[in-house]
């Protein structure tokens, strides 16, 4: 599955982190790549290409999961 480096970076942070939810400040403030903590369109939109990509390459058993007003997080299904 081909990545942009901030996804790669998005997603491998989330990886490391999985079951725990990573912030939109924490992930705009850790992962290279956001200028400011006011990119939140941006995330967005990586999150979205991300789980494109993962559908598209037919990964399966795990998501990127949105949680409501805090976050996301990688998890298995």
């Amino acid at each position: 599955m081909k990545l942009t480096k901030t996804e790669f970076d998005l997603l491998l942070y989330l990886v490391e982190r999985k079951a725990s939810v990573a912030s939109h400040v924490d992930l705009l403030s850790d992962v290279p790549g956001y200028k400011k903590p006011v990119e939140t369109r941006a995330l967005v939109m990586h999150v979205a290409n991300i789980r494109k990509k993962m559908a598209k390459a037919q990964v399966e058993g795990v998501k990127v999961e949105t949680v409501a007003g805090v976050g996301y997080m990688f998890k298995e299904v």
